[in-house]
C-alpha cells in the first residue's frame, strides 16, 4: 500500500493492525502484542499524526504498568520496557527514561528474592546494560554494587565437570627423547613444540563445534573466581574470534603436564639448570643486560618450585623484553595520556603491533596474548597483577618458563 502510495488501503492496513494485536495480545506472551509499534510507529514512511502516535504509546505504557503490577516475568517486561526507551530516546525525554527503568529496576529488585545466583547475577547485567545505554550513569553505578555482591552466590549454583584422556607412554617417551635428542637445541625445540598453531586450532575448533555443535549455539559468560562476569563470548557464527581464545586457553592447559615432564627431563638430567637457563635467554637481543639480576632471582625460584616469586618477578620481564622488541624494530611503545603527556602502552596492545606479528610470528603473539592479555584466554598478567589470583601454582609456572624460552628464539640480525 505504500509502495502504491494508496491512502486508501494505508488506513485500511493500519486499522487491520490494530484490530489484530487488539484480538490477540496477552500480557504474558511475547510476540502477540507489538505490532502497532514496529509496523507503525518505527514505520519512516507512514506518517501517523500525534494522537496516533500517543494512542500506541500509551497502550505501551498501560501494558507495562499491567506486567509491573500483576508480577510478570522480567524479560516480557523489558520487551516492553525496550520499545518505550526507544522512543522516549527519540524524543529526549529524559524524566520518562528514568521513570521506566525505575519500574523496572523494582521488578529486579523483587524477582531476586527468589531467583539462583546466576539468575540474579543475569538480571542485574540486564538492568545495568540498559541503565548504562540510557545516560543513567549514576544509577547504574548502585546496580554493579549489586552484582558484584551477587557474584558470591553464583559459584553455589556451578556444577563441576571433568574429564579425563589417557595418553600412551610410548608416545610421550618418543616426544621427549626427541626434545633432547640434539645436544644444544634443546630449550628451542621445548619453545617451538607447545607454541600451538593458530590455523590448525580455528580448524580443529570448528571441526569440533560441527560434531558437537550444541554448546557453540549460545552466548558463554565467563567468570573470576568471585563469580564475576568478566567476558562473554556469543555464538560461534557470531564470535569465532572468542572461541578460538577459549579453545587455545583449554589446549595450553591441555598440554601442560606434557610440558612439566619435559622440564623435570631436563632438569633430571642437568641439561636445564639455572646457568643453561640464564645464558640462553640473555643471548635474546631483546633482554638487555642490566636485567639479568631480575633473571637469575627468577630462575633461581623457579628451580626452587617458588612459584609466586617466579611469576611475580618475570612476567613483568617478558612484557619489558616486547616493549623492547617494538623499540628496538623501530616501533613505538607510547600514546597520548589524558594529561597532555604520553604512557606506556598496555601489554596486549604492543602484542598486537605488527611488528610483534612480524618479528615473532602470528602463531607465538596469539600464544603470548592468550597466556597473559586475552580475557576469554587465561590472561595470567592481568589477574595477577591485579591480585585476583588465589594462587600460583606450577603449571602457571611452567607456562610462564615456557613463554620466556619462547622470546629465546630471537636472535640478532646483521
Amino acid at each position: 500500500a505504500i509502495s502504491f502510495r494508496d491512502e486508501k488501503k494505508i488506513e485500511e492496513c493500519k486499522s487491520l493492525i490494530k484490530q489484530y494485536e487488539s484480538n490477540i495480545a496477552e500480557d504474558r506472551k511475547l510476540g502477540t502484542w507489538g505490532f502497532q509499534y514496529d509496523l507503525l510507529l518505527k514505520n519512516k514512511k507512514l506518517n501517523l499524526s500525534d494522537e496516533e502516535k500517543e494512542s500506541i504509546i500509551k497502550e505501551l505504557e498501560e501494558r507495562l504498568d499491567r506486567q509491573v503490577n500483576t508480577g510478570a516475568n522480567f524479560y516480557d517486561i523489558k520487551v516492553s520496557t525496550e520499545r518505550l526507551l526507544e522512543y522516549y530516546r527519540s524524543k529526549s525525554d529524559k524524566e520518562k527514561i528514568k521513570e521506566t527503568i525505575t519500574k523496572l529496576e523494582s521488578v529486579v529488585d523483587d524477582q531476586v528474592k527468589t531467583s539462583t545466583g546466576l539468575q540474579i547475577s543475569s538480571l542485574y547485567n540486564d538492568l545495568y546494560n540498559i541503565m548504562k545505554t540510557n545516560g543513567l550513569h549514576e544509577e547504574s553505578k548502585t546496580v554493579l554494587v549489586k552484582l558484584r555482591e551477587a557474584g558470591s552466590k553464583i559459584n553455589n549454583d556451578l556444577q563441576h565437570f571433568q574429564t579425563r584422556y589417557k595418553i600412551p607412554i610410548e608416545k610421550i617417551e618418543s616426544l621427549l627423547s626427541n626434545l633432547y635428542s640434539e645436544e644444544d637445541l634443546f630449550f628451542e625445540k621445548i619453545a617451538t613444540f607447545f607454541i600451538p598453531n593458530k590455523d590448525y586450532s580455528q580448524n580443529e575448533l570448528l571441526d569440533i563445534s560441527k560434531k558437537h555443535p550444541f554448546p557453540y549455539l549460545f552466548t558463554t559468560q565467563l567468570q573470576d573466581n568471585k563469580g564475576r562476569i568478566v567476558s562473554k563470548v556469543g555464538p560461534i557464527e557470531e564470535d569465532l574470534e572468542g572461541h578460538l581464545a577459549m579453545h587455545l586457553a583449554t589446549i595450553t592447559k591441555q598440554k601442560s603436564p606434557i610440558l612439566r615432564l619435559a622440564f623435570e627431563r631436563g632438569m633430571k638430567s642437568g641439561k636445564i639448570t639455572a646457568e643453561s637457563l640464564l645464558k640462553y635467554l640473555m643471548a635474546s637481543p631483546i633482554i638487555e643486560e642490566d636485567r639479568v639480576h631480575f633473571f637469575e632471582k627468577g630462575i633461581k625460584h623457579f628451580l626452587a618450585g617458588n612459584h609466586i616469586e617466579f611469576c611475580h618477578i618475570m612476567i613483568p620481564q617478558i612484557e619489558k623484553a616486547i616493549r623492547n622488541l617494538i623499540e628496538y624494530s623501530g616501533g613505538s611503545v607510547l600514546e597520548p595520556s589524558r594529561n597532555g603527556g604520553f604512557k606506556l602502552k598496555t601489554f596486549d596492545k604492543i602484542l598486537n603491533d605488527d611488528i610483534a606479528k612480524e618479528v615473532l610470528s602470528e602463531d607465538m603473539v596469539y600464544y603470548l596474548r592468550i597466556l597473559f592479555t586475552e580475557q576469554r584466554g587465561l590472561n595470567l598478567r592481568n589477574i595477577l597483577c591485579h591480585g585476583l589470583m588465589d594462587g600460583v601454582y606450577q603449571v602457571h609456572s611452567d607456562l610462564v618458563l615456557h613463554s620466556l624460552l619462547c622470546l629465546g628464539l630471537i636472535s640478532p640480525t646483521e
